[in-house]
């Protein structure tokens, strides 16, 4: 992988948070549904990288979305879809946070 010259790369969280948000680059993940999904973005909406792991076929036979069935395709598919993201994107991952709660307003202060 590339060694990365970004602003805030390798700092420590403290630091980080410093940098403006244009400059940040996150690995977003998301498992909702019948998908598996990575991407790799910067602030400005860059996208450096993107994966997909379908589970288009595997209900069909259910006739929609078995619960137990999702949830095991996505606990197989998670870590080869974020390998392959930061391999197609070039990067590695030096640091992991994590987000609580649901996408849109629900930030906490």
């Amino acid at each position: 992988m590339s060694s990365d010259s970004t602003p805030g790369a390798s700092l420590p969280w403290e630091q980080y948070k410093q940098v403006p948000e244009k400059d940040r680059i996150v690995l977003g993940i998301e498992s909702s549904c019948d998908d598996t999904a990575t991407a790799i973005v910067r602030g400005d909406g860059s996208i450096f990288g993107h994966v997909i792991a379908s589970q288009t076929g595997l209900h069909e036979v259910f006739g929609g979305v078995k619960p137990d069935v999702a949830c095991q395709a996505h606990a197989a598919a998670i870590g080869r879809t974020v390998v392959r993201c930061l391999r197609n994107a070039g990067r590695e991952m030096r640091r992991l946070g994590m987000g609580e709660g649901g996408g849109g307003g629900s930030r906490k202060g």
